[in-house]
């Protein structure tokens, strides 16, 4: 619906039809949440081109305006802190711990109770959603990153107008001056129009001499023996990217082998996100081991993951998109070669 709506606006204000559209998520959206979002796109009519994450928009528009007038490399930290960017923390949660706040408050000097009465607490949240632009918040933020070689900051995102916030990140980057040039609620737009333009073979030189490498949020891999994680395409990998790993089997005469492919950062398989099952069937029958294999991750620039396996020695392989993958019970573990 929210797409649809866009896509209305957009057409309105240029007078012609949308086909196509760069669309940008937070950068740690899963796989799933990604596949949802280009799903949308279908259903609203609209083909997505292209999913980028948030920040690097951001990234985009501060490297189109190239704020420090610098040639050569420059390291710029994206702090984005908008309504719901990050899924645990956003403007929203502010306006929820003043709201609880107060709450309590007014029990502890009226001794009443103003939690079940609506009409109270609409008041209430829209007092402490105005206040909240003045006032300053006790938030801790750890940025793991050599503070001395940032050449910007660039703020994204309507929350990173408090005051106390932007004092917290000037404190932790030692007094580092924030970028307020480009506008919080605008510079993720104006980054995936940039890409739009360039994805179009539209714009100045400057827009299409622009080269956007985005990576992957979140390591991608298969199950072994035990069920141990084997890590694929590591997180912050760039995309588009395909990777083929040799592996075997893990018992003596298989006639088959599951595939188990997961996204996440933890050593056990099932402490991570299942994106799906496959199976590869018409092995080669022979001790484990012997049987030559390989799986082949194919992550491309549109976010869609492909995954395929097939036996050097029988020939037999097959291929799946994450959105075909069915739940499969039976079939060895691979294990690495």
């Amino acid at each position: 619906m929210v797409l649809t709506k866009m896509k209305q606006i957009t057409e309105t204000y240029i007078g012609s039809e949308v086909e196509k559209a760069v669309v940008i998520v937070p950068a740690y959206f899963n796989y799933a949440q990604r596949q949802a979002t280009l799903d949308a796109g279908k259903i609203a009519g609209i083909d997505i081109i292209r999913i980028i994450n948030e920040p690097t928009a951001a990234a985009i528009a501060n490297g189109l305006d190239n704020i420090s007038g610098a040639t050569g490399k420059r390291n710029v930290l994206i702090f984005d802190l908008g309504g719901a960017g990050d899924t645990h923390l956003g403007g929203e949660d502010f306006d929820n711990r003043m709201v609880n706040h107060f709450i309590e408050e007014f029990k502890r000097k009226h001794n009443k109770d103003i939690s079940g009465n609506p009409k109270s607490l609409r008041r209430l949240r829209t007092t402490c959603e105005r206040a909240k632009r003045t006032l300053s918040s006790s938030s801790i933020a750890v940025i793991d990153i050599n503070k001395n070689a940032i050449d910007d900051v660039v703020m994204v995102g309507g929350s990173s107008r408090i005051p106390r916030v932007q004092q917290i990140l000037q404190d932790l980057l030692n007094g580092k001056e924030l970028c307020r040039d480009i506008n919080p609620y605008e510079a993720v737009a104006y980054g995936a129009t940039i890409q739009a333009a360039i994805l179009s073979g539209q714009g100045s030189d400057k827009i299409q001499d622009l080269v956007l490498t985005e990576v992957t949020p979140l390591s991608l891999g298969y199950e072994t023996v035990r069920e141990v994680m084997n890590f694929a395409i590591p997180r912050n990998s760039a995309i588009p990217t395909k990777v083929t790993i040799s592996a075997s089997t893990s018992t003596d005469n298989g006639s088959s082998v599951g595939i188990r492919v997961f996204e996440g950062e933890r050593a056990r398989s099932s402490d991570n996100n299942l994106l799906g099952n496959s199976v590869l069937s018409g092995i080669q029958i022979a001790p484990r081991g012997v049987p030559k294999l390989e799986i082949t991750f194919d992550l491309q620039a549109n976010g869609i993951l492909e995954v395929s396996a097939r036996d050097k020695v029988t020939g037999s392989k097959n291929k799946h998109h994450h959105q075909e993958w069915k739940v499969v019970e039976k079939g060895d573990r691979w294990d690495d070669d």
